[in-house]
């Protein structure tokens, strides 16, 4: 299982490189990444991180 998702992953990394090589690359990278199983991730990525960085500023002024 693990081979398949690195396989996997290589073909999102191949096909987002081709997409950065076209015009618009922004755009049909963001409608790459959105039609993926990777948007799911990045939304947990990104709470996570949004998460450390309001307890390290709490840490902080504690």
């Amino acid at each position: 299982m693990g081979n398949s998702k690195q396989d996997y992953i290589k073909q999102i990394v191949e096909e987002l490189e081709v997409v950065l090589a076209n015009k618009k690359p922004f755009q049909y990278f963001k409608n790459k990444v959105e039609s993926s199983d990777f948007r799911q991730s990045r939304f947990e990525f990104k709470q996570k991180k949004l998460e450390e960085h309001v307890a390290n500023i709490l840490d902080i002024n504690i």
